[in-house]
């Protein structure tokens, strides 16, 4: 063979010559490979779920505007890496809710709902919700952790968006997206309409960190 790698017992992968079983270089030297297999890290790993956040408060259902905009957030802490997997949505609203609606808010929102990210220092907008079929197309479909849009009624009422109550919804990326704590990265939800007439709104995100 033209070369091999060898395993120790502490898990440091070593790298032997091709005629013989000298190690290539120091002997004390050794190539430690860190892999990543379908976005799953190979070494240890804590995983974590928590809302976006304004302050201490969850509640999107606010009053937002493009000159006074509403933003939840969560950003990792400098001195931490975090892997962005999945971003999850909810909508409650007793309202009748048409495609064009945002809930039951006729016609949709005038600015938007932005779904910003910031990875390794780059700030980009990665969709801009306005409506219920906004929701439907946009923040849903890719990879692991990825929930069709389900809509639910409460009570009486049943059936496909304009009788539903509830929208649910989640967005997964593969391979995860990398949050750097000094980059100061983030992922964000904007609102800049009033969105006050909405039963509930929240967003969640699912994450790891390697240790």
């Amino acid at each position: 063979m033209p070369g091999q790698l060898g395993r120790a017992d502490d898990g440091i992968i070593t790298l032997e010559g091709g005629t013989d079983a000298t190690l290539i270089g120091n002997s004390a030297d050794r190539l430690k490979v860190t892999s990543t297999l379908s976005g799953v890290p190979a070494d240890n790993a804590v995983f974590f779920t928590t809302y976006l956040l304004n302050g201490a408060s969850a509640a999107m259902n606010v009053s937002g505007s493009l000159g006074s905009p509403q933003s939840f957030m969560y950003a990792p802490s400098v001195g931490q890496v975090s892997y962005l997997t999945t971003v999850k949505f909810l909508l409650v609203d007793s309202g009748t809710m048409d495609p064009g609606d945002f809930g039951s808010i006729t016609a949709g929102l005038t600015n938007g709902v932005v779904v910003e990210i910031r990875s390794q220092g780059v700030t980009y907008t990665y969709c801009t919700l306005r409506t219920n079929l906004d929701i439907t197309l946009l923040l849903a479909g890719g990879g692991s952790g990825t929930t069709a849009p389900i809509f639910l009624g409460l009570g009486t009422t049943s059936g496909f968006l304009e009788t539903s109550d509830v929208v649910l919804s989640g967005k997964g990326f593969s391979p995860p997206i990398p949050l750097v704590g000094s980059s100061g990265d983030y992922v964000k939800f904007i609102v800049r309409d009033n969105l006050t007439a909405l039963d509930n709104f929240l967003s969640s995100i699912d994450y790891y960190r390697v240790i």
